[in-house]
């Protein structure tokens, strides 16, 4: 069974007296081995292990007194892919 997860954390910046939140993190994802036997094989066919980490470029909130503010009504999840990547 697959594990990820996502780890942030949130700091306050004020700046010319406005503050904004700066919402950090990393990002992990681990996925084992596997072979999968399809109808008419011979030999199993296998997968190697997946692992992943990386850094998640910092979020930028204007205009908010506080992280817990910050964060509220963002979306779940934002993914965008890398420039030049498809």
């Amino acid at each position: 069974m697959p594990s990820s997860g996502f780890t942030f954390f949130c700091e306050m910046e004020v700046k010319k007296n406005r503050s904004r939140a700066v919402i950090r993190g990393e990002i992990t994802y681990h996925d084992s081995p596997s072979s999968i036997t399809l109808e008419g094989d011979v030999e199993p066919t296998l997968f190697p292990e997946i692992r992943l980490h990386g850094i998640v470029e910092p979020l930028i909130v204007p205009n908010v007194p506080s992280c817990e503010e910050a964060v509220e009504g963002l979306p779940a999840a934002i993914f965008e892919a890398p420039t030049g990547l498809r």
